[in-house]
Order: C-alpha cells, then structure tokens, then sequence
C-alpha cells in the first residue's frame, strides 16, 4: 500500500527494514510538532530526514487553516509551516514569539470528549478540532479517524494537542 508522496532522505533504507503496524497511542505521547519559517521549510525537513533516516509523507497543504505539514507516522515527528498569515496568525504570531523549533506535543487519548471535559475542568480553552484525514485521501485507506484538538497552552511556549488517531487494524 503507497504511504503517499513523501520528502526524505537521500540516504536509502536497508531493505530489512519493517515496520511493525501502527497502533492507537493511548495515555502517552503520540507525536511532536516542529515549526519552521516557509522559506527554511524544505532544507530543514530535507536535512532532519536525511540525519535520521525518516521518511515524511507529504507536504500536505491545509488550505482553510494555511499551513503545510509533513508527518513520519512511525517516528512520529512532524513539521508544519504556516504560509498564510490571514489564516493562520497563531502560528505565525508562535514563530514570531519563540522563533523556529518544538511547537507541540500531540498525546494520544482514547476519548476525545472526555479528555476536552477535563482539560476545560482544568480552565483550559479548547481549539477547534482538525481532521487530519482530510488532508490526504490515502489516510482514510490507513486511518479510522484522525483528530486533534489543540488546548490552550498550559505553560508559555508550549501547546498540547490532544489526538484520537486510530490507525486501521493492520496497518
């Protein structure tokens, strides 16, 4: 089954390399979001790939948000650079802020309206929720769902983002 475009390495894959299915993370990190400056977008991804051997799928452009990412499901790093400053000022205004770097952490949770009750018990804001299998067609093949939702940041410079993402079984 095609994982899609990708961006990575030059360097080649041992031809031993298998991965095991992807599994639903629960209750633990799922994966962590890197932002870059557009014009730095390419290199960066290009470079990190090639430094350790991962393969982005993408660059997938989230045209009603404005920003484009870049995932490797099982190392579970991602990149994102926002490109439109209309509709993503958030992102932009993180950039200016902090500058280039960690953005997010996306921890996996079983229930996302449970877990969006106790972080508003909490007193923290929720975002609005982003589907990620809309992005590409071929995620619907290998996923059942695909959400985040973004939490206000509970300390500076940080913002947690709850994920349901459930793999298909299998893949």
């Amino acid at each position: 089954m095609s994982k899609g475009p990708t961006l990575g390495s030059d360097m080649s894959e041992p031809e031993s390399t298998v991965y095991p299915p992807l599994t639903q993370n629960r209750g633990r990190i799922d994966h962590i979001a890197f932002i870059v400056r557009e014009e730095n977008f390419e290199a960066t991804v290009a470079r990190v790939a090639s430094v350790l051997s991962l393969n982005f799928e993408g660059p997938f452009d989230n045209t009603e948000l404005g920003f484009r990412v870049v995932i490797d499901w099982h190392a579970g790093i991602e990149f994102l650079t926002p490109y439109d400053r209309e509709k993503a000022p958030i992102q932009f205004a993180y950039l200016d802020k902090y500058g280039e770097g960690f953005y997010r952490l996306i921890f996996g949770v079983s229930d996302m309206e449970s877990s969006l009750d106790r972080a508003k018990e909490h007193g923290l804001r929720v975002g609005i929720r982003m589907d990620g299998l809309t992005l590409t067609p071929d995620w619907a093949e290998r996923f059942d769902r695909i959400e985040e939702v973004t939490v206000e940041k509970p300390v500076p410079g940080f913002y947690l983002t709850l994920g349901q993402i459930e793999p298909k079984s299998g893949t």
